[in-house]
């Protein structure tokens, strides 16, 4: 079967807590997932797929419509009951990597960091997809940024070219580069972008710089138990992809329209949808095919 490739931008537009059941056995009750390589915070693609159809399920008005069966297969209550085997869907769900993290810096209210090596890897991504950035000047400032030599950090925006800007959480200030025109890519990895090594970066990432909310149960008004979850922050930005299978009938236009189009509303992912966790927002970043040589 031939596959479309779709490549998802999702933009945390509030905290966001995807657990990876596991335990620190330290401070920290509740983890986050990491990608395995990297240790990188990401969303596994089972858990945005059923955080997907758990979204399409609500907003379409037939909650057993085909669209639904035929994207993320029958779920296990509906296989029960008809007697049906397992029938898995036809759309396929990646696991969604980082690609920026908020900072606070003291000439904005966050700068968007990110590090060259994420950079490439979105990059491979769409390599070994057989796509590219529909925009030649994207393209070319992808590469800018992952063959960016960083001593410490730094910065693209003009206007703070003679600032001192100082990245908080990183506890260093970042240079102005005037060679990278960011702002080209500010579609995918967003505004203020700031670029860091990778060690420093990684750091950023780690169980020690992540948030950590207290989170508690009250009995009679007294607590019975307390425990600590760690979040990604606000306006961290991931990337995704889907592919769908070339059908006479696919559903890719619906599919779009309510993730990304005129009907599309924020997707909640993870745990603490009660108390505003988890809510995104996708966009689509154009890409188009590769060409082929003969």
């Amino acid at each position: 079967m031939s596959f479309l490739t779709r490549i998802y931008r999702i933009t945390a537009c509030t905290n966001l807590h995807v657990g990876s059941g596991k335990q620190s056995y330290g401070i920290i009750d509740n983890l986050v997932q990491r990608d395995a390589v990297s240790n990188l915070p990401v969303i596994n693609g089972s858990s945005l797929k059923g955080a997907l159809r758990e979204y399409f399920t609500f907003h379409l008005t037939d909650p057993e419509h085909s669209m639904i069966t035929y994207i993320f297969g029958k779920d296990t209550t509906d296989r029960e009951k008809q007697g049906d085997k397992n029938q898995a869907g036809n759309y396929l769900f990646f696991d969604s990597h980082l690609l920026s993290l908020p900072v606070r810096s003291n000439q904005l209210p966050f700068m968007r960091t990110t590090t060259a090596s994420v950079m490439k890897h979105f990059q491979d991504t769409l390599e070994y997809s057989q796509v590219k950035l529909k925009e030649q000047e994207q393209t070319a400032v992808l590469k800018q940024l992952t063959d960016l030599k960083v001593d410490s950090a730094k910065h693209f925006i003009e206007e703070l070219e003679e600032a001192d800007v100082f990245l908080e959480d990183f506890d260093k200030s970042a240079e102005f580069e005037s060679s990278v025109q960011s702002a080209t890519l500010s579609s995918i990895v967003g505004e203020s972008l700031a670029l860091l090594k990778h060690t420093p970066f990684s750091e950023l990432c780690n169980d020690h710089h992540l948030p950590v909310i207290a989170r508690n149960s009250l009995v009679d008004g007294r607590s019975e138990n307390l425990w600590y979850e760690q979040i990604v922050p606000r306006q961290t930005v991931f990337f995704t992809k889907v592919m769908v299978p070339i059908d006479e009938k696919n559903y890719l236009e619906e599919f779009e329209k309510y993730l990304t189009g005129e009907k599309k509303q924020l997707v909640q992912i993870g745990a603490n949808a009660s108390i505003g966790q988890g809510f995104c927002q996708f966009s689509s970043i154009d890409i188009e095919p590769i060409k082929q040589e003969a």
